[in-house]
């Protein structure tokens, strides 16, 4: 069993000018994000399924694209933290000051839900490079994905203001370590969204045992139906701190 690592400490994605960690570092800490993501979800069967590469036969060399792909996504997708307010990236590292040397143990945003980003702010991340750097149809089916899931988090919620967990993911060689957990309830017990109920959506029913542990419930459990393809999906919620 993997030893329990308390010398890794939770570190913000966004540049600020109260921060002085240089942009080359945040930088250097998203493009590490990005491969664990990309490490993380690349057999979930959501984004394996929006990543596919059909035209490769292959099997070996289709992953390999398809993990490519999930890389440049999400090296897109961490741009948008310096764009709004409303999304909180966060980062677990060591207590150095070198990211190459320290390495990203894990990584997860937090978003507030009751400020959805517009497009504008979605252009400027790059949208428009996404049909370039992942495909275009794997660019249309995340879109279509995106609101399949993003209309089932909007029934579970009811209305209510919370924010929601997105991307969260630990590192192969820290994973058994207690830092995920750790570093996910310093961040929704004292971030910017600690009066808020937190919403996620899993399609792997180990990931519920995990955030279980943390204090998430399943709110809804459903079979939802991308094209063709029917994918099992849970939503969890946890309630903040001081309701629970």
């Amino acid at each position: 069993m993997a030893q329990r690592d308390s010398q890794v400490l939770l570190r913000a994605l966004a540049r600020s000018d109260d921060d002085e960690t240089s942009g080359d570092e945040i930088d250097a800490q998203r493009d590490a994000c990005a491969s664990i993501a990309a490490h993380a979800f690349l057999d979930s069967p959501l984004w394996a399924a929006v990543f596919a590469a059909p035209e490769i036969e292959e099997e070996n060399a289709a992953r390999k694209e398809r993990r490519r792909r999930l890389e440049r996504f999400f090296k897109i997708y961490f741009g948008i933290l310096d764009l709004s307010p409303a999304l909180r990236g966060y980062c677990g590292t060591g207590t150095g000051d070198n990211i190459a040397q320290d390495g990203v143990a894990c990584t997860f945003i937090l978003r507030d839900m009751g400020q959805p980003l517009t497009l504008w702010q979605k252009l400027r991340a790059g949208l428009l490079k996404l049909p370039f750097e992942c495909g275009f149809q794997q660019t249309l089916r995340l879109l279509r994905y995106g609101d399949v899931i993003e209309s089932e988090i909007a029934k579970v919620m009811g209305g209510r203001h919370m924010c929601s967990l997105e991307r969260m993911c630990v590192a192969p060689a820290k994973q058994g370590c207690g830092i995920g957990s750790r570093l996910l309830v310093e961040a929704l017990d004292n971030g910017a969204f600690k009066d808020l109920p937190c919403i996620l959506t899993t399609q792997a029913d180990r990931n519920v045992r995990f955030y279980e542990r943390m204090g998430f419930r399943v709110a809804s459990e459903a079979s939802l139906f991308f094209g063709q393809e029917q994918i099992q999906n849970w939503t969890m919620i946890r309630e903040p701190n001081h309701k629970r």
